[in-house]
């Protein structure tokens, strides 16, 4: 499965920027092969357009911003957070704008200071995380980056937790730990539910520090949601009562690269632990990841029967489940508009 050839993933709500990063002019992304402009629209919020100036086609995110508008660099026409043109410099007076001087807008939304963005009419993907609203988590801010690997891979990933064992021996896995029990699998209306129990070693003192364990070894409690089609929320709690709350946001570039936007809330303080700490541990995490997962095989298999699965393999095998509903369009999760889940 390449991503771009499932028409129904455009449906979807994905995370690809952090707000407070458009104070600084409009920002280029691309997203399942469509480049796309975000811009702030002066009111807090955020608007998205296809990345073409309808004029002559320049690029608006190489242009600026001014009171909520893109500006065009090539001849300043200016556009609102609809997509209308509402100035035109060249224009004589009096004579009304063009009705075709307007963009391709695309849905856009500001949600935990990240700015999401649907291609086509949403029907879910923005997760309910109660902890951010919570005044006992605090937020960390943690990466905006791209990934030369195929968006579903990196959910495979998050969903395979005998992957600790080998791809994170730098930070805390081991190879003795290698046997887990198979994880418990539930479906939900917005993906799935894995939870699992893993045993894993504190190689570093940074993740001493940043768990809050003395101990070389913990078995924390994981509880990961899949927030179909490439988003994860997961729930780490470590024996002592400490809560790491992990948002890892997927939106895929292309076929062959996906921009990871990832975030974290903690029931903890910033004299307890730095955020410079919390995202230096999750930096070494994810780096493990990223070097194996681009090398990985961008064709994503659906079918079982192109795989190799074990018993510990149970929320890879429900991944497969939902992308091959999704791709066949019977997901029941398209069946509805839940665009209060943006509100």
């Amino acid at each position: 499965m390449y991503v771009t050839e499932v028409p129904d993933f455009r449906k979807f709500w994905y995370p690809i920027a952090f707000a407070e990063d458009l104070n600084a002019g409009p920002l280029a992304r691309t997203l399942l092969g469509v480049d796309v402009v975000i811009w702030s629209d002066g009111d807090g919020g955020a608007a998205a357009a296809h990345d073409l100036c309808p004029h002559r086609s320049s690029k608006l995110s190489i242009g600026h911003v001014e009171d909520g508008c893109v500006v065009c660099p090539y001849h300043g026409w200016q556009f609102g957070a609809d997509g209308k043109a509402t100035h035109i410099p060249q224009l004589d007076p009096g004579l009304p704008i063009p009705p075709k001087a307007t963009l391709r807008s695309v849905f856009c939304t500001v949600r935990y200071g990240v700015v999401w963005v649907a291609l086509d009419e949403p029907v879910g993907g923005i997760p309910e995380v109660p902890e951010f609203d919570d005044p006992g988590f605090r937020f960390v801010r943690q990466f905006d980056e791209v990934w030369a690997a195929a968006a579903p891979r990196l959910v495979d990933n998050s969903f395979d937790p005998a992957h600790v064992a080998y791809v994170h021996q730098g930070t805390f896995g081991t190879p003795e730990n290698a046997r887990i029990e198979p994880p418990d699998i539930e479906f939900t209306d917005e993906g799935l539910v894995m939870r699992v129990l893993v045993t894993v070693e504190n190689h570093l003192d940074i993740a001493r520090r940043t768990n809050g364990v003395d101990e070389q070894q913990t078995v924390r409690t994981t509880e990961s949601r899949l927030v179909a089609p490439f988003l994860r929320v997961m729930s780490i709690t470590y024996p002592n009562g400490l809560r790491h709350l992990l948002v890892t946001g997927i939106a895929p570039v292309d076929d062959r690269h996906l921009r990871l936007v990832q975030w974290a809330a903690r029931n903890d303080t910033e004299a307890d632990v730095p955020a410079a700490d919390v995202v230096a541990f999750d930096r070494a995490v994810t780096l493990e990841d990223k070097w194996l997962l681009e090398m990985t095989n961008p064709d994503y298999e659906l079918e079982l029967a192109q795989n190799v699965h074990i018993k510990v393999d149970r929320g890879t095998i429900a991944v497969r489940k939902i992308y091959r509903e999704i791709a066949a369009g019977t997901w029941p999760g398209l069946g509805g508009r839940l665009l209060e889940t943006a509100s």
